[in-house]
């Protein structure tokens, strides 16, 4: 049985690393860094700024924006399988 749960979680793990891929790869280049940097690697706004050679403001109005996308309906589809039932 443990076997089995194991086996659930990795499939769960690799399906819901995918469905993030594929929402990244609709934003730009420079979005999917800063969030992959933020979310993924757990870097703060001005370590991301330091490493892209832009401001810090510059770099929270990419993540801000990039977020709104990401809570379009049309992204939201694509991961809502992800995300918690209400």
């Amino acid at each position: 049985m443990e076997e089995y749960q194991e086996a659930l979680v990795e499939v769960y793990e690799h399906e819901q690393t995918e469905a993030m891929e594929a929402v990244l790869k609709t934003l730009t280049k420079r979005e999917a860094s800063v969030l992959k940097a933020k979310y993924y690697q757990d870097k703060f706004l001005k370590t991301i700024a330091t490493e892209l050679g832009i401001g810090y403001e510059r770099i929270r109005q990419i993540e801000a924006h990039a977020l709104r996308k990401l809570r379009h309906p049309i992204r939201l589809r694509m991961i809502e399988h992800l995300l918690p039932l209400r």
